[in-house]
């Protein structure tokens, strides 16, 4: 004899030969029982699967927003180096059309704003390493959660088919 939920309902064995002795009301009342446990179990798993892969979507989603960041990071560092560049040699002209030399306080002048800007570029690049770090991060996490989500499927599944095999048994007796 087989061994399926209906069966196990129906006393174990059998099939309908097993079930004779039920009204055809007791009988409608645990098929419906285990095609509720069926239609619980694939809702569950289409559960399980759209979690799993909203995970996988926001973990790209993370992904990608952190390759923005890198680039958003070094368009950033990159401004700030034309701008130094730009002023000092502004600087540079407005120096040589005065007919200053470049010793002495302009070029103090000029080492302060070189290093001003080389601040800003190390902030601009820390700051959206950190950013970057915290997007790759939360990304690992959907990941993790994806995977986690894809190994309890099974154990959820299998305690939905028990649960509707434990109150197709019970209906059962109830109504024997």
């Amino acid at each position: 004899m087989p061994f399926t939920a209906a069966a196990v309902a129906a006393g174990g064995g059998g099939g309908a030969a097993a079930a004779t002795g039920l009204t055809l009301g007791a009988k409608i009342a645990i098929a419906a029982s285990i095609a509720g446990t069926a239609v619980s179990v694939i809702g569950q798993r289409q559960q399980s699967k759209a979690a799993e892969d909203a995970a996988k979507a926001n973990a790209a989603a993370l992904q990608v927003q952190a390759q923005q960041e890198e680039a958003v990071t070094k368009e950033e560092i990159s401004r700030l180096e034309t701008e130094k560049k730009r002023r000092t040699s502004r600087l540079r002209v407005l120096a040589a059309n005065a007919g200053i030399d470049l010793v002495g306080t302009p070029l103090l002048q000029e080492e302060g704003i070189a290093g001003e800007i080389e601040e800003e570029k190390q902030f601009a690049g820390t700051a959206g390493r950190q950013r970057q770090f915290g997007l790759q991060s939360r990304a690992v996490g959907q990941k993790n959660v994806a995977r986690n989500i894809r190994r309890a499927s099974p154990f959820r599944t299998g305690a939905t088919i028990l649960t509707g095999v434990s109150r197709t048994a019970e209906l059962r007796s109830s109504l024997a």
